[in-house]
């Protein structure tokens, strides 16, 4: 990760904007958002529609927040949902100009769910 934040943008696609995080770990966002500003990139600031639409998956005394660290989320209902759903909502969230997906190795995580989130991703809306 650290290599890929050798190559920075240097500014930002949209005025205000920045990256959102996708985790399944609290540590790996924190780590990534430290990572981010030692590089001088913006996060993203999502917006309360974007963190309501994605509450339901989480337990009510853990609300979502950013980066989102959805591991929580997974084990109550499945990293298909869990991701696709956040994917969506932070794909259409306006403060959204990138991306980062932290994705863990399983043989529950294959090549088709991949594809699927390749797929949301081209129906991002052009900024």
């Amino acid at each position: 990760m650290a290599r890929s934040f050798f190559h920075k943008r240097l500014i930002s696609a949209i005025p205000g904007g920045g990256a959102a995080i996708i985790t399944f770990s609290g540590g790996a966002g924190t780590i990534t958002t430290d990572l981010m500003d030692d590089c001088e990139l913006p996060l993203a600031k999502l917006s309360s529609k974007t963190l309501d639409s994605i509450a339901d998956l989480f337990p009510p005394w853990n609300k979502p927040d950013h980066p989102l660290d959805l591991w929580i989320a997974i084990e109550r209902h499945g990293y298909e949902t869990v991701f696709k759903r956040s994917f969506d909502a932070v794909m259409n969230d306006s403060s959204v100009d990138s991306i980062i997906f932290h994705c863990y190795g399983t043989p529950l995580i294959g090549p088709e769910f991949l594809k699927s989130l390749r797929r949301l991703s081209g129906n991002m809306k052009s900024r």
